[in-house]
């Protein structure tokens, strides 16, 4: 088993830290796993891109060059615009594209022959007081649906994390989010 998962938005959205909860739950199912990064200097605000390889042999590609899955947080641009045609073209058929419904351009069309999860991430998040979760809001979407591990078992994963690095205080709020993405 291997998964290939782009994560892409801007900085400032979670992107990155998105892939650093699934390396987190990847590992504590004793799975190997990868992760790599790239963003722009911008502090906020500019491109930013993670790739989690996860699988149960040895890896020998940090890159997802064929996506299994794809995280989409924000669409802002034409850099953007053109990693979202990239990456699609990318994905094998069945493959999965998950999108924030609220940050993204709808008229867009996608393949017919990949899984497109559309969630109103943003609006969910505020709607729950915490605007700025809506990556947690699309990972439990993702966490709930990957096959990767349980969602009981990322939701533990994450908050060990988030308790590692000091922001074990916010797991109660976290674990709120993540589940109104599973639910969505």
């Amino acid at each position: 088993m291997v998964k290939r998962i782009i994560c892409v938005g801007l900085g400032g959205q979670g992107v990155l830290t998105v892939g650093k909860l699934l390396m987190e739950a990847a590992v504590d199912k004793n799975l190997e796993c990868t992760w790599t990064c790239k963003y722009g200097n911008e502090m906020r605000g500019g491109y930013s891109e993670c790739n989690v390889i996860i699988s149960d042999e040895k890896i020998a590609s940090p890159y997802a060059d064929q996506p299994d899955i794809v995280f989409l947080m924000k669409n802002d641009g034409p850099v953007v615009d053109a990693s979202i045609e990239r990456y699609e073209a990318a994905m094998p058929a069945g493959a999965t594209m998950i999108t924030n419904k609220n940050a993204l351009d709808q008229d867009k069309t996608h393949r017919d022959d990949i899984k497109l999860i559309e969630i109103a991430g943003t609006d969910i998040a505020t709607e729950l007081g915490r605007g700025s979760n809506a990556n947690l809001v699309l990972l439990g979407k993702l966490a709930s649906d990957c096959d990767l591990f349980t969602f009981d078992e990322f939701e533990a994963s994450m908050c060990k994390y988030f308790e590692s690095h000091g922001k074990g205080k916010f797991n109660e709020g976290n674990k709120v989010m993540l589940r109104a993405g599973r639910d969505a």
